[in-house]
């Protein structure tokens, strides 16, 4: 975590936080440094979360 935090110092990045809403997606270039945030889900098959991702290109493009 100390490296990812002085990158984001050394890029002069500004953190985002997206709140959960449920049945929503998300789209990011995957390559920028990204992390989920701590999951709060009931421990039952219908409150799961689910997490799909797709790679589109060539990477560094």
């Amino acid at each position: 975590m100390q490296i990812s935090q002085a990158l984001i110092a050394h890029a002069d990045a500004v953190p985002g936080y997206v709140p959960y809403a449920g049945n929503r997606a998300m789209m990011f270039r995957s390559n920028v440094l990204h992390k989920s945030d701590r999951l709060k889900f009931k421990d039952a098959y219908r409150q799961r979360r689910v997490s799909i991702t797709f790679l589109y290109g060539k990477p560094g493009h």
